[in-house]
This record gives C-alpha cells, sequence and structure tokens, in this order.
C-alpha cells in the first residue's frame, strides 16, 4: 500500500511515525512545501526502522510524487497563530488547498483522502 502524507509538521509527522511504527503500508510518501523539512522527516523515519519490525520505503517527494497513492492523509495547513481559532484558519486553509489539491488529485484521482487539517469540517465539505 503506497501512502502519502501532504504537510509534515507536528501532525503530519506524528502520523508518519505511527505508520512506520505499525507498518500500515509499504510505500510512505512525505510531500511538504518545504521540501528540506520532508527530507529531514525522511532521514529521521529511515533512521529509526531498523529498530522496529516493519521496514518499508520513506521517500521526501513533491506533488507529482504522489502519485498513484493508496491513500493521501491531508495535513497541510497555514501557520497557526496563537490567538487563533480553528474556525479562523477556515478561509485560509480553503485558499491553500484550492492550491494544492489540484495536483495530488491530478496524480492519485482513485486514493482515498483524509482530512486531518482544520478545520476538519470545512476543508473535509470543500473537497
Amino acid at each position: 500500500m503506497r501512502i502519502s502524507i501532504v504537510g509534515v509538521g507536528r501532525v503530519g509527522s506524528t502520523i508518519s511515525y505511527a505508520l512506520c511504527l505499525r507498518g500500515l503500508c509499504d510505500e510512505l510518501l512525505l510531500c511538504n512545501r518545504t521540501h528540506s523539512i520532508a527530507a529531514g522527516e525522511t532521514a529521521d523515519l529511515e533512521h529509526a526502522l531498523p529498530f522496529g519490525d516493519h521496514l518499508l520505503d520513506i521517500k521526501a517527494v513533491d506533488a507529482t510524487g504522489t502519485a498513484d497513492s493508496d491513500i493521501v492523509i491531508l495535513c497541510a495547513s497555514v501557520a497557526v497563530e496563537t490567538v487563533q481559532t480553528r474556525n479562523d484558519l477556515g478561509p485560509s486553509n480553503v485558499a491553500l488547498y484550492r492550491e494544492l489539491l489540484p495536483e495530488i488529485v491530478k496524480h492519485s484521482p482513485n486514493a482515498i483522502y483524509i482530512v486531518v487539517a482544520n478545520p476538519v469540517d470545512v476543508l473535509t465539505y470543500f473537497i
């Protein structure tokens, strides 16, 4: 199974680590706006794999590299300011997803999409 995580911040990196521990995929693709963040997380996970029970292929990719994913987990979000509520993120995250999703969906049109960014209900309705 091929799983892509789009947005490798705190939530995306935690989900990545959990997937590695549980061995829930054969290939894990990490996509982030800043490629060096995805590359760093990839290196960290690769260094931890020998200590676990499951081996998998982990790659830092751009949107085109997520092609043919079975599952795409959307963690991408605009930066959260200290006083923002989840609803304050709505317009900015919808704008972000308008820009981000067409390229992802073009390369994985049959994937299952899981939204975990806030406001999750608004973003889920949007996509």
